[in-house]
């Protein structure tokens, strides 16, 4: 009797222990596809975000090309839109504005006021420019006066043509020969040009490509 009543608890035994092992396989089981899962998602993710990344990265890209084309002149590199500068509304204004979307140019500013433009355009021994020599003019220069570039357009007052030529070469040769010190104000100085149209605009380029600048200037109306 006590040998049966033995063997079953033995084999009862048997059965909790073999259900338990069930259990804690299942749970295993479980809990391995659950891990698996959640690495599967994560990864999805990290691609996912690893994609949007990449994707405003190029269109960020994009846009900041496509902006510094628009700031390009017909020469390549960027440059500065000068575009909404103030431009008189004359032929002097049209000529000089043409002048800076020709090119690469730094930013540049209009300067209207009489006190200004005889302090800003002068030489080191005074004043160049009587504006009452003048029925039209237009006169631009760089923001940063680290640099030198300079557009100057002038139509002469009947009869005043021979003094507006000379203050145009007298602020020439000063630029050429007094204005500049830093090498990128030599490189501009080099290549700065002065001339007349046949209708006796005269115009002052100062810019390192200024021919080619006053060539595609000079004959807009």
């Amino acid at each position: 009797m006590k040998k049966i009543f033995l063997s079953a608890i033995l084999c009862g035994s048997l059965i909790l222990t073999l259900s338990g092992c069930g259990n804690r396989n299942n749970s295993d089981n479980s809990s391995e596809m659950a891990s698996g899962e959640n690495s599967e998602q994560t990864s999805s993710e990290q691609t996912s975000s690893e994609q949007t990344s990449e994707s405003s990265t190029e269109s960020s890209s994009d846009q900041s090309s496509e902006g510094s084309n628009e700031n390009s002149g017909v020469n390549g590199g960027a440059g500065a839109d000068n575009s909404s500068l103030p431009f008189p509304d004359n032929r002097a204004g049209r000529m000089a504005a043409a002048a800076l979307r020709t090119d690469v140019w730094p930013a540049m500013d209009v300067v209207s006021e009489v006190d200004m433009i005889g302090s800003m355009f002068s030489t080191d021994e005074g004043e160049v420019f009587n504006l009452d020599d003048l029925e039209e003019y237009c006169f631009c220069t760089n923001v940063i006066s680290a640099q030198l570039n300079r557009v100057i357009v002038v139509k002469p007052v009947n009869g005043r043509e021979g003094a507006v030529e000379d203050a145009i070469n007298t602020y020439l040769n000063y630029s050429q020969t007094g204005a500049a010190f830093y090498p990128a104000q030599e490189e501009s100085a080099a290549g700065a040009v002065s001339g007349k149209t046949p209708d006796n605009y005269i115009y002052l380029i100062v810019h390192k490509n200024g021919q080619a600048i006053a060539d595609a200037m000079k004959d807009v109306q």
